[in-house]
């Protein structure tokens, strides 16, 4: 569990490497927790409900926002973008689809643009720069589809500028003999139980069939390996290397029921096998998931797979099983769950859908985690082998893992500083040791790892703070001495005492102490606003600092001075004037000094429904 962990639970599942997640199915007037990627005052958000600035009451507790949906949304398909206000106008954190049951049609979208000039005495450039994403729903879901765009700065006629696709869809939605038929062009996610597949983005081709009641559903499909991005290859089918084709199909044996099965499978080419080259893959994958009684559920997946290494055929098989139960006795207020979970993935298994699933190892984890009133916390241990399934002339090393991580949030609204505070502390240790050494194999790389983290987060109406301590400590059980130490120390402040005046702090200061001496390295930023003229004039002010006892270590500082006026509710005249240093220099100079600019920036939202 990272040391931040406390600040932020996961509320929802995060389709890695897209810039969109997926909430799902919800109903209007839902509450929804969506996960922030740092700890900021609410003045300093800013929440677009189908483009449009939510005046819904949302509340901050650590890096998660609650939002309570608007009673009505028009449309099908519906989009919450959230912003953090900087000086440099919005900064983006995420943008969360989800569905109603509402129908009729909407084209709802969000487009930032800057055009300016900026320079020295020496020199100048013009720059243009923007992003944004358009989506539409029409005839009730039957055509929707998406696009997120960005452009970069230069218009520089030597370099040139050009614009970038993030992710885009087109689907088309029809009924066929009673059954939901879906044909979807662009970006796809695959949420299901296989091993075989992650919840990556990639583009391609696929076609789905399904009960309108969610018994049975098949997509086949056929998409590129690797993980969408960039303007080149939008469609997914252009590398002939870089493409598979297969069908995932989920049912419920029993109607009603929680049991479910998904049976999967997949072949083509991976421009990236495990010995690095581009050849041909297969697998096929097979997933039960349901409940245990009525306290507890369980999912089990078996995945094999085969890929050419240029001269012979490679195979490998992925099994994992995870239970949960409730085993808090009757009477005990929240909830106490025992996890239990075991997977073993051979060395030469490869899921090129699935490239972050560790190979090689098989472990066993059991947890208990306690949900109660003021106390949360959860422990877990882990033991486990390496070079699972993999050749006789590798090592084996045995691996073992003991955490604890206890959250207190008291239930105090009284004010005094416990109101809105929350302290969490976490250890952890790791043991790697060699039970196996073929002859010629690499030697033993025994250690040990300890990990501590202490910290607390407080939030307030106008003002909120985190503190974070970390200590971590590696200790090398080869005789070769390489201990390492590390201590870090991260602060974050905001404090907006006035409804016209905004500031904010953050600091980092880490020690290392290892075999080449001691070193120091310490970041600190902050930021503050002030509305000089209410919603008319504006002025901000930001810097920041890297500094280091590390010769080779990056060090510079910057500072940030901007005067906006706002000509209308979309568009601002910025005047701004930045100073970098070392490694905080503008790519334009090339060496210290003061930069100016002049800029338009113009925020669009589009939001329009029947």
């Amino acid at each position: 569990m990272s040391h931040w962990a406390a600040l932020c639970l996961p509320t929802v599942a995060v389709a890695q490497g897209a810039d969109r997640y997926q909430l799902g199915v919800l109903d209007t007037g839902e509450i929804v927790d969506l996960p922030l990627d740092a700890v900021i005052a609410p003045t300093r958000l800013l929440v677009l409900v189908d483009g449009v600035a939510t005046t819904a009451p949302f509340a901050v507790a650590g890096r998660t926002l609650s939002l309570r949906l608007p009673d009505e949304l028009p449309g099908a398909i519906h989009r919450i973008v959230v912003y953090e206000l900087v000086p440099e106008g919005r900064r983006y954190i995420g943008n969360w689809e989800f569905e109603t049951t509402t129908g009729g049609w909407s084209v709802i979208g969000t487009v930032m643009t800057e055009a300016g000039i900026r320079g020295t005495k020496d020199r100048s450039e013009t720059y243009a720069s923007g992003g944004g994403r358009l989506d539409f729903d029409l005839n009730e879901g039957r055509l929707r589809g998406g696009l997120s765009f960005a452009m970069d700065e230069r218009l520089n006629p030597v370099t040139g500028g050009r614009i970038s696709v993030g992710d885009w869809f087109i689907e088309a939605r029809s009924a066929l003999v009673g059954e939901t038929m879906k044909l979807r062009f662009g970006t796809h996610y695959f949420d299901n139980d296989s091993q075989s597949f992650d919840q990556g983005s990639r583009r391609g081709v696929s076609a789905r069939i399904g009960d309108p009641s969610g018994n049975h559903e098949t997509t086949v499909f056929a998409i590129q390996a690797t993980q969408a991005s960039g303007a080149e290859n939008l469609l997914g089918l252009a590398d002939a290397d870089d493409r598979l084709g297969g069908f995932i199909s989920t049912f419920r044996p029993v109607e009603g029921a929680s049991l479910r099965v998904t049976l999967a499978g997949y072949g083509g080419r991976d421009t990236d096998l495990p010995n690095g080259r581009a050849g041909a893959v297969n697998g096929r994958g097979l997933a039960v998931s349901g409940a245990l009684g009525s306290r507890g559920d369980f999912l089990f997946a078996v995945d094999g797979s085969r890929w050419h290494d240029g001269q012979n055929w490679r195979q490998g098989h992925s099994y994992s099983l995870d239970t949960s139960f409730d085993i808090a006795p009757a009477g005990l207020p929240g909830g106490l769950v025992f996890d239990l979970a075991y997977a073993r993935t051979d060395a030469d298994f490869h899921a090129p859908l699935n490239r972050d699933l560790f190979t090689g190892e098989e472990t066993l984890t059991l947890g208990l985690t306690r949900h109660g009133w003021d106390w949360e916390w959860s422990g877990d241990v882990t033991v486990g082998r390496t070079n699972i399934g993999g050749a006789p002339a590798l090592p084996v090393d045995r691996l073992m893992r003991l955490g604890m991580d206890v959250t207190y949030s008291p239930d105090v609204f009284t004010g005094g500083f416990l109101n809105g505070t929350s302290f969490f502390a976490g250890v952890d240790m790791s043991m790697q040791d060699r039970i196996e050494t073929p002859a010629g194999a690499v030697a033993p790389t025994d250690n040990t790892t300890y990990g501590l983290y202490l910290g607390l987060s407080r939030l307030q109406r106008d003002q909120s703070l985190a503190l974070l301590y970390t200590h971590d400590r590696f200790e090398d059980r080869t005789g070769a001495r390489q201990h390492h130490r590390i201590h870090g120390l991260e602060t974050v402040l905001t404090y907006s005492p006035r409804d016209w005046l905004e500031t904010s702090f953050a600091s980092k200061i880490e020690l290392t102490d290892g075999p080449a001496g001691r070193v120091w390295t310490a970041r600190g930023t902050g930021a503050t606003r002030i509305d000089l003229i209410a919603d008319r004039l504006a002025f901000d002010f930001e810097f920041g600092v890297e500094t280091s006892t590390d010769p080779a270590a990056a060090e510079g500082g910057y500072l940030g001075n901007a005067l906006s006026w706002s000509l209308s509710d979309s568009h601002r005249l910025v005047l701004s004037a930045d100073y970098g240093s070392g490694s905080k220099q503008h790519g334009l100079i090339g060496e210290d000094g003061w930069i100016f600019g002049l800029a338009l920036r113009s925020d669009f939202d589009i939001a329009r429904y029947r």
